[in-house]
């Protein structure tokens, strides 16, 4: 199976390599091209910078970086390399990335004609000597003697599964990427983002009240309810967080995150039916200012492919894909409005990751609406681009972040809103006096 980089594998890789965004282009695959040396270094020899990743059969995924090239030596030829490292991106399919940087510079990597990719005097990491014939997947001769690198106490046993029979060996190409251009007017009318705009969705947000607009009294509906629904650690309360952060003015963290096997944000066992012995708050016919009215389906963005502009998405398991589809089937019927909280937007799109303010200008950006969209059944507008405060650092907020996060819950109240509109007949009936604003 060939390997693709998703955003949050590439951002993290770029990170480790440093020095702005990079391209990964195929050179070499074990699937494609067989498991042969000789294929290896005419593919990969004198071609600059690559990086090798290796997955196995435990569901385990790494490899090793180096900054120079390949070449076909008779004898084998140690080179010098400061930059390069090894690294694990997966063990036993749960992603936990770790750099192991080189502390040997002048044995980072081996050039040899009868090896594949080779890293370190022990050998550190060689990944296959010879050609290796496949016979369901390969089972490689392949040897992890940490020497020249710093495994940072992490073991052989633990990086691979125990095992080095694997199904893919991949060497990309690492490219200085040209950073997308802009597209010269948003895809999405915004104003201009500033302190003054800041303040004014603050204050808009202080001072809402359901169907404020036409003058409905707030003591008659005096919230709404909005439904974070998504997979675990898809950042349901992170959002949470960054909103209270913003009125707090410091970082709040009131609703725990993480991603935790288990959801932080479940509080009943979803295997027994809700009753009031199961959750004590369960009205059974709620009344209007007791039901859901807005649903916000929130998305890790990460999780969508650097390819899904051509190839489709990955945004979340069939398994959850089935509950959602169920859920809407639902919601359609009782006219719910629904959104979608695109999640962790700047690790999928570097531009943005890098200025906020890009977020609707950026081309990556309005393909990956469109995909979660269709994924979904949704229509774009209600796709709404989200970055939270919990990869921020320092005790401040960052303004574009606050602006960004303060718009998407401004679109959830307007979507409240409207859902309580087509009740206009129902208060009317309860005798309520309503009274137009002054500045219609």
């Amino acid at each position: 199976m060939t390997k693709k980089l998703r955003a949050k594998e590439k951002a993290c890789l770029e990170e480790w390599i440093g020095c702005g965004p990079r391209e990964f282009v195929l050179l070499y695959d074990v699937e494609r091209d067989t498991c042969d040396p000789k294929i290896f270094h005419e593919k990969c020899d004198n071609k600059g910078p690559t990086l090798t990743l290796i997955s196995n059969t435990a569901k385990c995924c790494y490899g090793g970086y180096t900054s120079v090239n390949w070449a076909s030596s008779e004898k084998g030829q140690m080179l010098y390399d400061n930059r390069a490292f090894l690294f694990q991106l997966y063990v036993n399919d749960e992603y936990r990335p770790c750099k192991f940087p080189v502390i040997d510079h002048s044995s980072a990597i081996e050039n040899n004609v009868t090896r594949g990719p080779t890293f370190g005097s022990g050998p550190d990491l060689m990944t296959f000597e010879n050609a290796v014939a496949k016979a369901g997947n390969y089972t490689l001769n392949s040897v992890m003697k940490p020497t020249s690198y710093n495994m940072m106490g992490h073991t052989v046993e633990s990086i691979t599964g125990e095992t080095f029979e694997v199904y893919n060996i991949q060497v990309f190409s690492v490219r200085e990427a040209l950073v997308p251009n802009l597209l010269p007017e948003p895809w999405r009318p915004v104003e201009e983002w500033n302190e003054q705009l800041l303040q004014k969705l603050k204050k808009q947000v202080e001072e809402y009240s359901p169907l404020l607009e036409i003058g409905l009294d707030e003591s008659v509906m005096p919230h709404v309810n909005i439904l974070l629904l998504g997979p675990i650690g898809a950042g349901k309360s992170s959002f949470f967080n960054t909103i209270d952060s913003i009125f707090r003015e410091r970082m709040a963290m009131k609703a725990r995150a993480g991603s935790l096997q288990n959801s932080l944000t479940k509080r009943f066992n979803s295997s027994d039916p809700i009753s009031k012995d199961t959750c004590p708050k369960y009205i059974k016919d709620p009344g209007l200012e007791a039901r859901i009215h807005c649903v916000v389906f929130v998305v890790d963005s990460n999780n969508v492919s650097t390819d899904a502009v051509d190839t489709g998405m990955d945004i979340m398991t069939e398994k959850v894909k089935e509950k959602v589809t169920k859920l809407q089937e639902i919601m359609n019927q009782k006219e719910i409005p629904q959104l979608i909280l695109m999640n962790k937007i700047d690790g999928f799109c570097n531009t943005t990751g890098n200025n906020l303010k890009n977020i609707f200008y950026s081309p990556k950006v309005k393909q990956g609406v469109k995909k979660v969209a269709e994924t979904l059944g949704l229509p774009e507008y209600t796709v709404l681009p989200m970055k939270n405060i919990n990869c921020e650092q320092g005790p401040g907020i960052d303004t574009n972040v606050s602006i960004l996060a303060l718009y998407n819950l401004q679109q959830m109240l307007n979507a409240a809103d409207d859902y309580l509109s087509y009740f206009l007949p129902e208060l009317i009936s309860e005798k309520i006096e309503y009274k137009f604003s002054k500045e219609k």
